[in-house]
């Protein structure tokens, strides 16, 4: 086994075993990894909050690790491996939980980089874009890599039975009125059913469409369309 090797052999079990542990914070010496550190806030009164984050280098999902912050600060610190990408995901009880694809490579080589998150208190009538929901072009037919945000959903809709949702889609404004109308319709549905086969009630979960009607940049621009393809989600009583 050649010297480099090794090197990342043991950069390997360092980051498991920091991971299965629980996440002591302490830096480490070896050049692999750095620690993405930073809080966890409430969105509406930035005040610190005990949450559970997870994450996985993607595209396969190796280098897994499960982590809870200090609860006094809100402080967290995850052990990376330098390059590539993570799905961070962030969860509370109580709030909506955060997913975030976030780039290792910006880090360059710094030892530590910082990210606060920020999560949004559940109550009725609280509207947020969805991220990280993605569809074939043109197609209702969920990605795979929208699988996780929408596995946050189900946790959050188990955790917290006197809610109920409304999913509401948006297209961009290329296509016809009739086309893109079904289109929405056809998207939100389809989350429906990914939520209900995970076992949630679908009384809880209500649809909307809206096709191209309500634009977020009223341009048909590459930006504007990449903004105004989302699904958004209501919050209702149960």
């Amino acid at each position: 086994m050649t010297p480099r090797i090794i090197t990342l052999f043991i950069a390997l079990l360092i980051s498991a075993f920091t991971a299965i542990a629980g996440g002591s914070g302490e830096p480490t010496k070896d050049s692999k990894i750095f620690h993405l550190v930073g809080q966890v806030l409430n969105l509406e009164t930035s005040e610190p909050i005990k949450a559970k984050l997870s994450f996985k280098k993607l595209p396969y999902y190796t280098n897994i690790g499960f982590f809870n912050n200090k609860v006094e600060t809100g402080e967290y610190a995850l052990p990376l491996l330098y390059g590539g990408k993570y799905a961070i995901e962030v969860y509370a009880e109580g709030y909506f939980p955060v997913q975030v694809i976030f780039d290792a490579s910006q880090v360059g080589n710094l030892d530590e980089f910082s990210k606060n998150f920020q999560l949004t208190p559940i109550h009725r009538g609280l509207a947020l874009e969805l991220e990280n929901i993605n569809f074939e072009h043109n197609k209702a037919e969920i990605t795979e890599d929208s699988y996780p945000m929408l596995d946050m959903i189900v946790k959050t809709l188990s955790d917290n039975s006197e809610i109920a949702i409304q999913l509401e889609g948006h297209t961009s404004l290329g296509g016809s009125e009739s086309f893109n109308m079904k289109l929405s319709k056809d998207r939100v549905e389809s989350i429906k059913d990914y939520l209900v086969g995970k076992g949630i009630n679908r009384n809880r979960v209500k649809t909307k469409a809206f096709g191209s009607s309500n634009p977020v940049i009223r341009d048909n621009s590459l930006e504007a369309r990449a903004q105004n393809r989302r699904v958004e989600i209501k919050i209702l009583e149960n």
